[in-house]
Parts: C-alpha cells; structure tokens; sequence
C-alpha cells in the first residue's frame, strides 16, 4: 500500500498576495497594551483590561464616567487601609469629644428653637410677613409694662402693661394734672368694687347664712339662666343630681360643697345686682354682697383641702372664683386666680389634645373646658398688660369644633328655637369667643413688640414721644386689622346681633340693634357679649394712639385716624348698653356690663380730652352724657355705678372746661378726615368693590375704612401680597390648627 505525499510548500504568487492585503496584516498583528498600575473603577467592576488614557477606551466608549486621573496610579494596599481606619477612628473620637463639652451649652437654645419652629409651623395660616405672633406669647421682655400708683393705700408701685386701663388713667391723670395745675389722684379715677373697702372677711364662726333646699334651687336656677349659656363648662343634669344627693342625709343642711358654694355666691351675685331682691323667701338687703363672699369664702376653704390632688371638679370650683372675682371687680386677684386655674387644668392635661380611648362626648367637654378658662386667662392678661401663665407653643388642644352638641345646656329653651339647623349649640359660643380672644392676642404680640423694637431704637419711654415712630406703628397696627376681619367672616349669622335700617353687625356705622322677640333670651345675651367683647378689644388695641400731649405742626393722619377707631368702638359700645339696658332685661345682673362701659366712658372722655377739636369730639360728648345716664340706672343694681356717675360728671365738666380754652385761644381748625390724606394706599380710602352697601359708606367709621383699606391693599401693598397668601397651607392636625379661621384669602374674597 503506498502513501500519496502533498507538497507543503507555499505557492510563491499566493504569498506575495497575502503580504500586499492591508487586511490581513490587521488580523495577525495588534498593538502592544501599555501596562497601568492600577485599572479604573470602572473597568475593575466588568474586570476588563484598562489603559494608561484619561479617560479610557472602555469608558469612553461606552460613555461612561471615567474615575479620576490621580486615582488611577494611587496604590492601595491592605496595611494603608488599616492606617486610614485608625485616623479616621481617632478623628472621630476627637469630635464625638468635642460634641460631648458644647453639648451642655447648646441644650437650652436647641429647646428654645425647636419650641419656636413648633409655634412658627403652627401659625402658618397668618400672613408670613408677620412676625409670627404665638412665640410672642412669651412675653420674653418687659416691653409693654409700666409702673403706675395703686389704688389701694401703699407705698409700693404696680406694674401694669400699656394697654392696661390703669396706665391710660396714669397717663390721663398726668395730663389733667398740668393742664389744671391740680394734683389728680389715680384713685378718684378707679372703679370701685362691690365691696368698697376690700375684702370683707366674714367670721364664718359666728355667722351662717345657709338656705333651704328649695332656696338653693332657684338660685342655682338663675346661674343656668344667666351665666350657664356664656360659660358653658357645667352639665347641668349631673350637677343638678349631685346637688340633690348632698340633700338626702338631712333634711335641715346640705353635705359640704366647694362647687355649691361658688355657684351660689354668683347666684347671689347676680340676685344683689338685680332690682327684684324678693323670691321664693329669699328678702335681700344691702348685706348682698357679704352674703356673696361668704359663700366664696367657703368655697376657697374646701378647696384649701384638694390643692394637692386637684379634679376636674376643683378646676371648675377655680373657674368660678375667678369669674366671682372678676365681677366683684378684685382684677388682680382674679388675674392671679387664672394662674392656678391654669396650672391645675395643665396638671390635668387639658392643654393637650384628649387621648384617642376618649368618647366624642369627653373630648369635646376637656377642648370646651380648657378653651374656656384659657380665652378668658388670656384676655384678662391683655386688659391688665400682664404675661400669660402658659406659652402658646405648649398647647396642643385643639379649638372645639362649633358643629358638635355634647348636650343641650338649656332645655328648657329648646323648644323655643325654630325648626332648623341654623342656630347654633352651646359649643359654638365658646369657640367663637375663644377664636376672637385668639386673634385680638395675636394683634396684641404683634404689635407691641413693634412698639419694643420702636422703644430700643429711639430711646424713648413711649411711642408717642416720637411722632415718626407713633405714625410707623400706626401704619403696623393697620396692616395687622386683617386678623380681626378674618374672624369676622368666621362668625355664623346666628351669632351675630342683626342692625337697624340696614347696619352691618360688628360695625361702629351707629345702627341701633334690632332685638328679635322670637329668639331666647340664653342666645341673645350671647350675642350680645360676643359684640361687646369685640367692640371692647378693638378699642384697647386703638387706645394708645390717643395722645394728650400733641404738637400741632406734626400732621399724622393714620395715628389720628385710630384715635377716630378707638372711640368709636367705645361710642358703639354706649349706645348698645343704654338701648339694651332701656328696652330689654338681657343686661341685668351682669357686672361685666359696667366694666365695659367704664372703659368705653374713660375712652371718651380722654378723646374730648386729647383732641377738642377733633371731628369726632360732639359725638364723643354726647356719648359721655349717656354713659352718665347708664351709670343711674345701673346705680340701683351696682355699688360702682354711683361713684361711676359722679367720677364721669367731674371729668366732663374738667374736659369742656379745656376745651373752652382751646377754643378761645386757638384759632378754629376745621375737622378732616385723616383716611383721606393717607399715603401709600392708593386710592383704598374711596374704593370699595359691591359687596359694600353704598348707603353706608358716608357714614361708615373709622375703623372700617382702615378695614377696607387693608384688605384691598393685600393686592398691591408691600406688606400684603396675593402671592402670599396662596403660600398658606393648612397645618397637621397634630399641630392644633389653632389658627385656621384666620384665613386671609377668604376675608379678601369677601370684598
């Protein structure tokens, strides 16, 4: 068998070919790579070769981040991570140390702003160019307090706020003083209490002044009329049945009660201001009062035993003895009262939010409990220019809702509503009334703490030493109206007094009320004090604009134009009290009625002081006529009255007497309208959109122009911006929303 051999060797052309193709010399020859110490991140991750480029093939081709440059050389070893570890260990010990020392320094102020970023989140319905208002409630610095003579005998001064009545005294006094070249005493000035001389203590060992049954019934019976439907904090089915139980071991006395005796004392109160003294074999004298404050003192004896472990009871006890005390006119006492009423509702946990287990009913009773005694802390804290007991920030309860009716606090007057839905129930005076304190509060912080920066800057012991600084606070004051119109438009229509030919409630255009027959006696005294509340705060907001010491040459229009406010409000309140007081009983037996009328009367007469030729002075004299004519008719009812009246005739007599001698050496300056020489309002003070009854407008007030000009100045002004006010978002619920009402746009809209 032979093998058959094939030559091997390469056919000569068909080398030659293949040497020539530029093809094939790429396929058998490749460059040779140039070796890197280190691979970039990226091509360490797929484990593909890297080149010494930046950045390199790989990475550029598929567009990829290259890592750094200097990177790519660095060597790293396992002995230099373990050095690099340690550094970093110790360098972290060294600061962990460092933070360990500034900690202790750094506590208190990390609280603070955590508090005020709380407050700030809080408030963010408002206006954010506001200062926000709930961390002013503070009352960080002494700013708005003044030292002025007591009233009482004794050497040592009192320390109220500027918006406080007895500092406008002071301020009055100090006025009447060099005009007449008389000495003027702040206590011929001061209201005088139900108990003339203080506090009559009563030896209850050898005085007794306890009543039957049936005694204690009817006057339990007047305090559900009268005072049950503007403090709503009782049940009265529970505590009619409690009263009763007290009653089953004697026939002859009752068992000891705290919440008894208060609620008789004001009952008593009541009856003593009243001129029918003669019921159910109750005959009263002149000794009302001592009846009264025995009661009160009793009360204060049983709760001496249940300081240290306080109720719910106990608080209600407190509420009471403040509102006894504040209609015995003892202010101060009722200020300190609030404190502990206060203190013990924290120590209840009223001021946060009721826990989740808790029925609807027992939520809304512990938000209706603790917003009444906190609105009513607060505005007591304003009338006097004191700090409040408890910051803002530290409330979490949040504002009960005005649609929930835990239980009908007047059944007997139920039956008198009309058959629908629009009226309102017990809950919603209370949250009205708290939401108004709250937005007058609000304007309160604001802007007295302008009036502090004003104060720092200038040196000056008050605003109205500098006539530049009076007028830029004014112009504050006037960007601040919208919190009070905000809650305006809040308000329903059944809490709102309706006005004769036209009025607009809550206006100061001069309309008389229009009493409704049909509506219950409880639902109308609301009204009443939701308006005489208003009226009252708005004229303590304007009051410090009122100057009795002016220099002529200086015109400030909107500082004068507040002035014009505040007595109108004050008006508003005078012609209200004496129409109700005339043709209706709804007023009776209330103290706070002469309260507001002595403020509103001091208003007066210090604006026909300050300003005798002012454009609004005869309306200001008239009005003093009939506060006078108030003060007698309620003589019979109040031991205030009386020493009201005559304190009244003597300073309008001082006051036409000095406004006599302006008139004669001064030359007669025609009265303006200082609305109509603002600047920077454009044309705000004569345009109003259609919403406004035109009818009204040549004789709307002051204040109501400046209402209209700030809210039609939220389009364009510098303070206000729609933008703005889009910016407002709603709070977490978690966070209270306490300040939701003050919605902003919507009281814009309503223009």
């Amino acid at each position: 068998m032979f093998t058959t051999f094939v030559n091997l060797e390469p056919d000569p052309n068909q080398q030659q070919g293949q040497e020539c193709s530029p093809s094939s010399l790429s396929k058998t020859t490749r460059p040779k790579r140039h070796q890197v110490s280190r691979a970039c991140t990226w091509c360490r991750t797929y484990r593909i070769k890297c080149d010494s480029s930046y950045p390199c093939r790989n990475c550029k081709a598929k567009g990829r981040v290259c890592s750094d440059k200097a990177g790519k050389d660095e060597v790293r070893t396992y002995p230099l991570a373990m050095k690099e570890i340690d550094r970093l260990k110790d360098r972290v010990r060294e600061l962990e140390e460092q933070l360990e020392t500034c900690k202790d320094k750094s506590v208190v102020v990390k609280e603070q702003e955590d508090e005020d970023n709380m407050a700030a989140s809080r408030a963010s319905t408002l206006h954010s160019g506001y200062p926000t208002p709930l961390s002013f409630y503070e009352n960080k610095k002494d700013y708005n307090w003044d030292h002025v003579t007591p009233w009482i005998a004794s050497s040592n001064q009192q320390c109220y706020g500027l918006s406080s009545s007895s500092h406008f005294i002071s301020q009055m006094t100090s006025y009447l003083d060099n005009a007449l070249q008389q000495r003027h005493s702040n206590t011929q000035l001061n209201l005088p209490n139900q108990l003339s001389q203080g506090h009559t203590r009563v030896n209850e060992s050898n005085v007794s002044y306890d009543f039957s049954q049936s005694q204690e019934q009817y006057l339990l019976g007047l305090f559900w009329t009268a005072y049950h439907c503007i403090w709503p904090i009782l049940d009265e089915a529970e505590v009619r049945a409690y009263h009763k139980s007290l009653w089953e071991t004697s026939a002859i006395s009752r068992l000891p009660s705290a919440l008894i005796d208060i609620l008789l004392a004001i009952s008593i109160q009541h009856v003593a201001s009243t001129s029918q003294r003669v019921e159910d074999g109750l005959v009263w004298s002149n000794d009302g009062s001592i009846v009264s404050r025995w009661f009160y003192s009793r009360c204060q004896t049983l709760l001496a035993n249940e300081l240290e472990g306080p109720s719910v009871t106990s608080l209600q006890c407190h509420f009471f003895s403040m509102i006894w005390l504040g209609n015995a006119g003892f202010v101060n006492e009722a200020h300190r009262t609030s404190a502990m009423t206060i203190r013990t509702g924290i120590m209840l946990g009223l001021h946060l939010e009721p826990p989740e287990y808790m029925s609807n009913v027992e939520k809304d009773f512990r938000r209706r409990l603790w917003w009444t005694l906190y609105a009513l802390e607060i505005q007591l804290s304003m009338e006097l220019g004191l700090p409040i007991s408890v910051r803002f920030s530290q409330v979490s309860c949040s504002v009960p809702d005005d649609c929930s009716r835990p239980f009908v606090p007047l059944r007997s007057s139920a039956s008198m509503l009309p058959g629908n839905n629009d009226w309102p129930t017990v809950a919603s005076f209370t949250t009205h009334f708290a939401k108004q304190v709250l937005a007058t509060r609000a304007i309160y912080t604001t802007f007295y703490r302008r009036c502090a920066d004003v104060l720092g800057a200038t040196g000056q012991n008050g605003v109205c030493s500098d006539s530049q600084a009076l007028e830029g606070c004014a112009h504050f004051l006037h960007s601040l109206i919208g919190y009070h119109q905000a809650w305006l438009h809040q308000v329903p229509e059944c809490l709102k007094s309706k006005r004769k030919c036209g009025g607009q409630s809550f206006s100061t255009d001069g309309s008389l009320l229009e009493v409704e027959p049909n509506i219950p006696h409880w639902l109308q005294r609301q009204r009443l004090f939701l308006e005489l509340a208003y009226h009252s705060h708005s004229m303590s907001l304007y009051r410090p604009f009122i100057r009795f010491s002016q220099d002529m040459s200086c015109h400030l229009p909107l500082a004068s134009g507040h002035a014009i406010s505040c007595v109108k409000h004050a008006i508003t309140i005078t012609r209200i009290v004496h129409q109700i007081l005339t043709e209706t009983e709804f007023l009776n037996g209330w103290p706070k009625v002469l309260q507001w009328q002595w403020n509103a009367t001091l208003t007066l007469i210090a604006y026909v002081l300050a300003y005798p030729a002012g454009s609004s002075k005869p309306a200001a004299r008239k009005s003093v006529s009939m506060a006078i004519a108030i003060f007698e008719l309620l003589s019979t009812e109040c031991v205030g009255a009386t020493s009201a009246a005559n304190i009244a005739r003597d300073l309008s007599a001082k006051a036409d007497l000095l406004a006599d001698r302006f008139q004669v050496s001064a030359p007669y300056l025609a009265p303006i309208d200082p609305f109509l020489e603002l600047s920077g309002f454009g044309s705000a003070a004569t345009s109003v959109s259609d919403g406004i009854c035109s009818d009204l407008l040549p004789g709307s007030t002051g204040d109501q122009l400046s209402a209209y000009q700030a809210t039609e100045s939220c389009l364009d002004g510098p303070d206000f911006s729609l933008g703005s006010l889009s910016n407002i978002e709603d709070l977490d619920l978690e966070g209270s929303n306490l300040f939701d009402f003050l919605d902003f746009e919507a009281a814009v809209q309503m223009y």
